[in-house]
């Protein structure tokens, strides 16, 4: 590598002066002749000096121009690193021609007149690439995330490039290391400033990422490692981070953390790795989308509307028709297998435009269009038409199997011995078990055999979220209770493993006969009017409030014909089609989680909403290993550990005795655990990776920090809630955006267990369409 130092200007020395004798003092000043002989000398110097100058500026001239060119060249190189990430992301066989072509036109070798437009004033004359180890999984040799495990190739490019107006050339040979990290390799990950103030004792095993600035402290909190594209602040009493070479916790406090002058050099001699911020060049952790995709904005603790703009957002938002390639390939719902969209299960075979192939319909026979104006812009009113219809052959998609009694009248059945996937409505049962038909307006109607009135009555009515509705409060009463009623779409997990292994014609298994594989995504989606409001960046429509009454109308899948409402034969229930205020599902809660078979799915399984999702009960638990109880077990060739992923608009978790009955619409639980409460939660573990949204603090006003992003509505009062796993604030949440409180209600937290599932640290083991982030570190830098 060549460099110069700034040329100065050349000292000339003038001619000796000799003056003559003093004159006596009557003759005052000094001969002409002198005088003329003085001032030819100084006209002589100055002359040098003047051609010293000019010799000077055209040195100094000429160095200018070369530093401007090969600040080009470096500027050309650098962007040429940059797009060199999206072909390693795109391409399966990476090959040194292929990058090369990738880059440049490869009509115009050895040219590469694309890149021309970065910098308009010079002429790419030749592009080599050159790849070493492709998709080498190593640890991360320099930077910030030093260590931690990646995909990594070894890429070097060299570049001339010559400036039009000077003819100056330039050569540039940059090698570098094109790290891809998985979003699920951090037990915390935050796309937005966050704290953690006031925890209970907490030791976080593993890394954290912000992308903004992170507060904690107050409390006996102790982090391993922490990295923040902000400022790392230490409040109150401050907490402890890990030292990297002894392991000790060590205090940082608000006199030696990044606030101070010299943090940089405190945090190295002190944590020696493990604390770094924006003062070492931390970087933004960001999608490798080189647009910013139209989202919806969501809002902070203060009730203000906030940009989700370069967020994560696009993830679990459906496609939008601005999406550029690389934007459209990122979101779960392009990566998923099956998609459902209001009770319409949709296959992608990589072949049928979106949503896919309709293989399974909740909607009794006929369905033949969309029921309102936001269904319709997810899904083309032809493929509607084209779902087919429920019936009695296949029994596993969900509850509501009809037949048509020849009168055109749907018939609901439902084969007892073969549970199903999906439910709608209040779940009967709690310790672990649960099961659909249960109305909570009146008293648990439980499912005996095969009712099918009651397992439709149970679908009319839901639970309150104490969170959502504490949104409004009058002193310490809540004067809306509406606005925390759910009903929910539920998921049984269990029940969908036993569907993929039925390969009988029609059932699940066989649309899937060779698995899910890598494809293991399930991306749901449930409409209400206004529900994609706010492209781009502006607040969307929240879910409507339920009615006042205790029952709800049935949801929208349960609707048949968009012209004759349907009565189910043989019950009192009337199916209301195109009816104002027709109720639609507003959550999708998770259960029945506690195994998934990893002979069925064993790249784990993603289940992905848009709108906000419950985790309910022991989740993934048969990845535990029995040698060392709480402990995940290692991956082993025998497929022992799977990843599950649940992501969508917010994430809360209930225990294993959760149960819907007492919190019924009219129930006011914001208000039932003031002060002390009786614990009615019991111990539950989540082995999971979690991709939500959060609600950004203000200066007046608290989000609940890292330690409430997983939200929780039950009285814990001290009881564990262990997780295994990572945890991921993607974005500002766009429908459950209410803020958190600290009581009375809606719940008494739990005593936290959580650590990072060490399973997750290897890319390989990321959930199901996990994205990455590309990380780049320089090995050597040339110029010629």
């Amino acid at each position: 590598m060549q460099s110069s130092s700034p040329t100065s200007l050349p000292i000339l020395p003038l001619p000796p002066l000799t003056l003559a004798p003093l004159m006596p003092r009557h003759r005052r000043g000094y001969s002409l002749p002198l005088v003329l002989v003085v001032l030819g000398m100084l006209a002589t110097a100055m002359t040098l000096v003047v051609v010293g100058l000019a010799s000077s500026a055209k040195t100094t001239g000429s160095m200018i121009g070369r530093r401007q060119t090969l600040h080009a060249c470096d500027g050309i190189i650098r962007a040429l690193m940059v797009k060199s990430r999206d072909y390693f992301a795109t391409t399966a066989i990476p090959t040194a021609p292929g990058l090369r072509d990738f880059l440049c036109d490869p009509a115009t070798a050895p040219g590469c007149p694309p890149a021309a437009g970065w910098f308009p004033e010079m002429v790419i004359e030749e592009v080599k690439a050159e790849t070493g180890g492709v998709d080498v999984v190593e640890e991360v040799p320099t930077g910030s995330f030093r260590g931690q495990m990646a995909r990594r190739t070894d890429i070097a490019l060299t570049v001339v490039a010559r400036k039009t107006a000077t003819q100056q050339r330039c050569r540039i040979r940059q090698s570098a290391i094109n790290s891809e990290i998985g979003l699920f390799q951090f037990v915390v990950f935050s796309a937005m400033p966050i704290e953690l103030f006031d925890p209970p004792l907490m030791d976080i095993h593993g890394r954290i990422h912000v992308n903004g600035d992170f507060d904690a402290g107050n409390g006996p909190l102790t982090i391993e490692k922490i990295t923040a594209a902000g400022v790392i602040r230490a409040n109150g009493t401050g907490f402890e981070i890990r030292d990297a070479g002894t392991g000790t916790p060590v205090a940082i406090t608000s006199s030696n953390d990044g606030t101070r002058s010299n943090w940089r050099v405190t945090s190295e001699n002190t944590w020696h790795g493990n604390a770094q911020d924006v003062s070492w060049g931390v970087p933004f952790l960001r999608l490798p989308v080189t647009t910013t995709a139209p989202v919806q904005a969501g809002r902070n603790a203060s009730n203000s509307v906030k940009s989700n703009s370069g967020m994560l957002r696009l993830l679990v938002d459906p496609p939008r028709p601005a999406d550029d390639a690389a934007t459209r390939a990122e979101r779960f719902a392009t990566k998923a297998a099956i998609r459902i969209i209001n009770g319409i299960w949709y296959k992608n075979d990589g072949v049928a435009p979106w949503p896919g192939v309709p293989i399974w319909s909740d909607h009794p026979h006929p369905y033949t269009g969309a029921n309102d104006s936001e269904e319709a812009g997810l899904v083309d009113s032809t493929i509607l038409k084209a779902a087919p219809p429920s019936s009695a052959g296949p029994v596993r998609y969900s509850y509501y199997e009809t037949v048509n009694n020849g009168a055109g009248d749907p018939i609901l059945t439902n084969d007892a011995a073969k549970p199903s996937v999906v439910s709608y409505g209040s779940l009967i049962g709690g310790g672990g078990s649960w099961a659909p038909g249960h109305n909570n307006a009146v008293n648990a109607l439980v499912v005996t055999g095969n009712d099918p009135e009651k397992l439709v009555d149970g679908t009319k009515s839901g639970f309150v979220d104490g969170r959502v509705q504490k949104d409004v409060k009058s002193g310490s009463a809540n004067t809306n209770v509406s606005k925390g009623r759910i009903l929910p779409m539920n998921f049984d997990v269990g029940a969908f493993v036993e569907a993929l292994k039925d390969t009988t014609i029609g059932e699940l298994g066989s649309h899937f006969p060779t698995g899910l594989g890598d494809d293991a995504i399930v991306w749901i989606a449930n409409t209400w009017p206004n529900h994609g409001s706010g492209f781009p960046d502006g607040a969307a429509g929240k879910p409507p409030a339920m009615a006042g009454t205790e029952l709800a109308t049935l949801p929208l899948p349960l609707c048949g014909s968009e012209v004759t409402p349907k009565a189910f034969a043989g019950t009192t229930l009337t199916v209301p089609c195109k009816t104002t205020g027709l109720t639609a599902p507003t959550a999708v809660r998770v259960y029945n989680a506690a195994s998934i078979d990893p002979a069925v799915l064993p790249r784990g399984l993603s289940i992905v909403t848009n709108g906000p999702a419950y985790l309910l009960g022991d989740a993934n638990t048969a990845s535990l290993t029995a040698a060392v109880p709480g402990t995940p077990r290692a991956e082993d060739p025998a497929g022992n550990w799977v990843p599950l992923l649940v992501g969508g608009d917010a994430v809360t978790l209930l225990s294993n005795k959760w149960n819907d009955a007492p919190r019924r619409w009219s129930s006011l639980i914001a208000d039932q655990y003031g002060g002390v409460c009786s614990a009615d939660a019991v111990e539950t573990v989540y082995v999971f990776a979690m991709l939500s949204g959060h609600v950004e603090r203000t200066g007046v006003a608290t989000s609940g920090g890292i330690n409430n992003l997983p939200r929780f509505l039950e009285c814990w009062s001290g009881v564990k809630a262990i997780i295994h796993g990572s945890l991921v604030a993607g974005y500002r949440s766009v429908y459950q955006d209410h803020g958190f409180s600290v009581g009375p209600g809606p719940y008494h937290p739990p005593q936290r267990l959580w650590d990072f599932d060490p399973n997750l640290a290897k890319p390989a083991n990321q959930p199901p369409g996990t994205p990455s982030f590309f990380v780049s570190a320089i090995e050597r830098w040339q110029r010629d």
